[in-house]
């Protein structure tokens, strides 16, 4: 078993707990958990994955709309 934590570019950290299990949480320590094996552990990171990009794309979304609706007021 590999005992060093894996850094994820998302800002996840994956690394094996003393206990046996592992241990998952971002670096805004907003989000985490502690999983009995490893494959539950990526699905939990997957799922966050999903969760942020979907934030992002409707935060992209509603910028595009607000700078749509500036630029229309101030005609």
């Amino acid at each position: 078993m590999n005992t060093s934590a894996i850094l994820d570019p998302f800002g996840f950290e994956l690394s094996p707990d003393p206990a046996g299990g592992w241990a998952v949480r971002d670096r805004a320590g907003r989000s985490g958990g502690l999983f009995a094996t490893r494959e539950a552990a990526l699905a939990f990171i997957r799922q966050e994955r999903r969760v942020l990009a979907a934030c992002a794309a409707e935060r992209a979304r509603f910028e595009a709309g607000a700078g749509s609706m500036r630029r229309a007021h101030a005609a």
